[in-house]
């Protein structure tokens, strides 16, 4: 799970624990935007179920954050993987943003010279979903 935020990560992570009843020890809770930190959790995730990271604003998430973890994600033979992004609208409107993240996407996954050992990436969109697939 990506985020905007410190307390964003914090609030999320304790969500996740309270109400979904997922013992803390199976959450990485990252809310100090240290990218080292999140590209170690993905690399060796030591039996963890899911993974909180924060940012400190949404333009370094898109930018930055997101095609990391892609690439990451790329990196590793992830299966069933789910990656949620979640930000402020800020009085922009849940389309803008949609298009926003698309647009990024959209061009990330163009770049083949990002992607090596012969897999293929596809982004769908599916109603108010961008879901990924990865062809080997």
């Amino acid at each position: 799970m990506l985020c905007e935020g410190k307390y964003d990560a914090i609030f999320f992570s304790e969500i996740i624990s309270a109400r979904l009843g997922i013992s803390t020890d199976k959450i990485i809770t990252i809310p100090n935007n240290v990218m080292s930190q999140l590209q170690k959790a993905l690399r060796k995730p030591e039996n963890k179920t899911i993974i909180v990271y924060g940012d400190n604003g949404r333009r370094t998430l898109f930018n930055k954050v997101i095609p990391r973890v892609i690439r990451e994600m790329f990196a590793r033979d992830f299966s069933n993987v789910s990656l949620q992004i979640i930000v402020d609208d800020d009085g922009i409107g849940q389309e803008k943003l949609f298009d926003n993240l698309k647009d990024i996407l959209q061009r990330f996954f163009t770049n083949v010279k990002r992607f090596q050992r012969k897999r293929t990436p596809r982004l769908e969109i599916n109603g108010n979903k961008l879901e990924l697939y990865i062809t080997y």
